[in-house]
């Protein structure tokens, strides 16, 4: 699970157009503290993890390989 977080976070990140500077400002951490995310040597907060879906607009278990679906659709209708 962590090492296909690294690597979903930073194929997201570069498909988002985010630098690492970026990403990590809109995170509220430090940038050393976003490359070891991607780099496999610090594991994510959950804190981190909801901030991680929101700005790279994936759910949290596209992004840590629990789920080959990255998100859900926008047109569900939640109400019945």
């Amino acid at each position: 699970m962590v090492e296909y977080l690294c690597k979903k976070l930073k194929e997201l990140r570069l498909e988002h157009g985010f630098s690492k500077d970026e990403l990590a400002f809109k995170l509220g951490i430090s940038t050393y503290r976003l490359t070891r995310l991607e780099n496999l040597t610090l594991k994510a907060t959950i804190y981190e993890m909801a901030l991680l879906t929101c700005h790279l607009k994936a759910k949290a278990n596209y992004i840590t390989g629990e789920s080959s679906i990255r998100r859900y659709p926008d047109n569900i209708n939640y109400r019945k």
